[in-house]
Protein backbone atom coordinates (compact mmCIF):
# COMPACT_ATOMS: atom_id res chain seq x y z
CA UNK A 1 0.00 0.00 0.00
CA UNK A 2 1.16 3.31 -0.28
CA UNK A 3 0.54 6.31 1.61
CA UNK A 4 2.69 8.97 0.36
CA UNK A 5 -1.07 11.34 -0.44
CA UNK A 6 -3.97 9.85 1.63
CA UNK A 7 -6.99 11.50 2.89
CA UNK A 8 -8.80 10.52 6.01
CA UNK A 9 -12.72 11.11 5.98
CA UNK A 10 -15.45 10.33 7.72
CA UNK A 11 -18.74 11.38 9.96
CA UNK A 12 -18.19 14.28 12.35
CA UNK A 13 -17.14 12.13 15.55
CA UNK A 14 -16.29 8.67 13.44
CA UNK A 15 -12.52 9.17 14.87
CA UNK A 16 -10.86 10.99 11.79
CA UNK A 17 -8.55 13.71 14.06
CA UNK A 18 -8.12 11.13 16.71
CA UNK A 19 -6.90 8.63 13.86
CA UNK A 20 -4.62 11.64 12.57
CA UNK A 21 -3.33 12.32 15.68
CA UNK A 22 -1.78 9.73 16.73
CA UNK A 23 -0.55 9.17 13.12
CA UNK A 24 1.36 12.33 13.90
CA UNK A 25 2.36 11.60 17.26
CA UNK A 26 3.27 7.73 16.85
CA UNK A 27 5.08 8.07 13.47
CA UNK A 28 5.62 11.95 13.46
CA UNK A 29 3.50 12.40 10.17
CA UNK A 30 2.71 15.53 9.37
CA UNK A 31 -1.50 16.08 8.82
CA UNK A 32 -3.02 18.54 7.17
CA UNK A 33 -6.14 18.89 9.23
CA UNK A 34 -9.32 20.94 7.15
CA UNK A 35 -10.39 22.42 10.26
CA UNK A 36 -7.67 24.26 11.16
CA UNK A 37 -7.02 25.45 7.75
CA UNK A 38 -10.98 26.53 7.12
CA UNK A 39 -11.52 27.56 10.15
CA UNK A 40 -10.06 31.12 11.15
CA UNK A 41 -10.53 32.87 15.11
CA UNK A 42 -14.22 33.11 16.34
CA UNK A 43 -15.28 30.41 14.10
CA UNK A 44 -15.05 32.83 10.93
CA UNK A 45 -15.10 31.00 7.61
CA UNK A 46 -12.26 30.94 5.07
CA UNK A 47 -13.10 31.99 1.77
CA UNK A 48 -13.56 28.73 -0.76
CA UNK A 49 -11.62 31.17 -3.28
CA UNK A 50 -8.50 31.24 -0.81
CA UNK A 51 -9.45 27.57 0.87
CA UNK A 52 -9.33 25.95 -2.34
CA UNK A 53 -6.18 27.64 -2.91
CA UNK A 54 -4.69 25.75 -0.09
CA UNK A 55 -5.84 22.71 -0.66
CA UNK A 56 -4.38 22.71 -4.04
CA UNK A 57 -1.11 23.86 -2.80
CA UNK A 58 -0.98 20.89 -0.06
CA UNK A 59 -2.16 18.30 -3.08
CA UNK A 60 0.95 19.79 -4.92
CA UNK A 61 3.25 18.76 -2.39
CA UNK A 62 4.85 15.17 -2.44
CA UNK A 63 3.78 13.92 0.73
CA UNK A 64 0.74 14.58 2.83
CA UNK A 65 -2.08 13.42 4.86
CA UNK A 66 -5.39 15.72 4.81
CA UNK A 67 -7.91 14.89 7.67
CA UNK A 68 -11.95 15.80 7.08
CA UNK A 69 -14.28 15.81 5.00
CA UNK A 70 -15.41 19.34 3.52
CA UNK A 71 -17.28 17.69 0.18
CA UNK A 72 -16.26 21.11 -1.79
CA UNK A 73 -12.68 19.86 -2.36
CA UNK A 74 -13.05 16.66 -1.66
CA UNK A 75 -12.79 15.66 -5.97
CA UNK A 76 -9.23 17.99 -5.44
CA UNK A 77 -7.93 15.75 -3.18
CA UNK A 78 -9.67 12.47 -4.48
CA UNK A 79 -7.92 12.96 -7.98
CA UNK A 80 -4.26 13.76 -5.97
CA UNK A 81 -4.73 11.01 -3.74
CA UNK A 82 -2.89 7.10 -3.24
CA UNK A 83 -4.46 6.06 -0.66
CA UNK A 84 -8.02 6.51 1.06
CA UNK A 85 -9.05 6.07 4.94
CA UNK A 86 -12.79 5.97 5.16
CA UNK A 87 -13.78 5.97 9.32
CA UNK A 88 -17.07 4.05 9.13
CA UNK A 89 -18.28 4.00 12.28
CA UNK A 90 -21.83 3.68 13.51
CA UNK A 91 -24.49 7.00 13.86
CA UNK A 92 -24.64 6.17 17.41
CA UNK A 93 -20.99 5.94 17.96
CA UNK A 94 -20.38 9.10 16.32
CA UNK A 95 -23.31 11.17 17.99
CA UNK A 96 -21.62 9.61 21.51
CA UNK A 97 -18.16 10.50 20.07
CA UNK A 98 -18.83 14.20 19.05
CA UNK A 99 -20.84 14.26 22.15
CA UNK A 100 -18.08 13.65 24.37
CA UNK A 101 -15.80 16.06 22.60
CA UNK A 102 -18.10 19.08 23.07
CA UNK A 103 -18.21 18.57 26.93
CA UNK A 104 -14.84 18.10 26.82
CA UNK A 105 -14.05 21.11 25.41
CA UNK A 106 -17.05 22.49 27.23
CA UNK A 107 -15.16 21.80 30.77
CA UNK A 108 -12.16 23.27 29.41
CA UNK A 109 -10.07 21.06 27.10
CA UNK A 110 -9.52 23.84 24.45
CA UNK A 111 -7.04 21.78 22.63
CA UNK A 112 -9.65 20.00 20.89
CA UNK A 113 -10.56 22.62 18.87
CA UNK A 114 -9.45 24.20 15.54
CA UNK A 115 -5.62 25.26 16.38
CA UNK A 116 -6.81 28.61 15.29
CA UNK A 117 -9.26 28.88 17.47
CA UNK A 118 -7.30 27.47 20.39
CA UNK A 119 -4.24 29.31 19.94
CA UNK A 120 -6.50 32.86 20.06
CA UNK A 121 -8.00 31.82 23.67
CA UNK A 122 -10.91 33.85 22.36
CA UNK A 123 -13.03 30.34 22.53
CA UNK A 124 -16.01 31.26 25.09
CA UNK A 125 -18.82 28.39 26.01
CA UNK A 126 -21.58 28.76 24.49
CA UNK A 127 -24.77 28.68 26.81
CA UNK A 128 -27.52 27.51 23.86
CA UNK A 129 -28.07 24.48 22.58
CA UNK A 130 -28.54 25.70 19.78
CA UNK A 131 -25.07 24.88 18.20
CA UNK A 132 -24.88 21.42 19.85
CA UNK A 133 -28.42 20.77 18.36
CA UNK A 134 -27.40 21.67 14.98
CA UNK A 135 -23.97 19.70 14.97
CA UNK A 136 -26.11 16.17 15.82
CA UNK A 137 -28.59 16.77 13.33
CA UNK A 138 -25.58 17.61 10.38
CA UNK A 139 -24.38 14.14 12.00
CA UNK A 140 -27.67 12.46 10.96
CA UNK A 141 -27.40 13.86 7.80
CA UNK A 142 -23.98 13.34 7.25
CA UNK A 143 -24.96 9.25 8.09
CA UNK A 144 -28.77 9.44 5.93
CA UNK A 145 -27.36 11.56 3.10
CA UNK A 146 -23.98 12.51 2.51
CA UNK A 147 -22.12 9.00 3.43
CA UNK A 148 -23.90 7.35 0.38
CA UNK A 149 -22.48 10.48 -1.59
CA UNK A 150 -19.02 9.60 -0.46
CA UNK A 151 -19.08 6.20 -0.97
CA UNK A 152 -20.11 6.52 -4.89
CA UNK A 153 -17.26 8.94 -5.07
CA UNK A 154 -15.06 6.56 -3.81
CA UNK A 155 -16.36 3.06 -4.87
CA UNK A 156 -13.96 3.78 -7.54
CA UNK A 157 -11.03 3.82 -6.38
CA UNK A 158 -9.12 0.48 -5.73
CA UNK A 159 -6.78 2.19 -2.80
CA UNK A 160 -9.32 2.65 -0.57
CA UNK A 161 -9.00 1.21 3.23
CA UNK A 162 -12.27 0.86 5.73
CA UNK A 163 -11.93 1.44 9.56
CA UNK A 164 -14.97 0.00 11.11
CA UNK A 165 -13.91 -1.02 14.88
CA UNK A 166 -10.72 -0.49 16.91
CA UNK A 167 -8.83 -3.59 15.56
CA UNK A 168 -9.22 -2.08 11.61
CA UNK A 169 -7.91 0.61 13.75
CA UNK A 170 -4.82 -0.31 15.36
CA UNK A 171 -3.99 -2.30 12.21
CA UNK A 172 -3.98 0.76 9.90
CA UNK A 173 -1.77 2.90 12.64
CA UNK A 174 0.49 -0.21 12.06
CA UNK A 175 0.09 -1.14 8.48
CA UNK A 176 0.83 3.12 7.88
CA UNK A 177 4.25 2.82 10.18
CA UNK A 178 5.45 -0.09 8.53
CA UNK A 179 4.81 1.58 4.89
CA UNK A 180 6.81 4.49 6.87
CA UNK A 181 9.80 1.95 7.90
CA UNK A 182 10.11 0.82 4.36
CA UNK A 183 10.48 4.00 2.98
CA UNK A 184 13.69 4.26 5.36
CA UNK A 185 15.42 1.26 4.02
Amino acid sequence: MDFKKTIIIGSPGSGKTYFSNILEEKHNIKIYHLDDIFWSEDWKEMSMDEFNKKIKYIVNQDSWFIDGNFISTLNIRLNNCTHIIYMDKSLFKCLYQATKRILRIFFGEKHLLPKNIYKASKYKKQKSTDGYIKFMIYIIKFHLITKKELMNKIKKFTNVSIIKNNKDFENMIKKIGEWQKSLKK
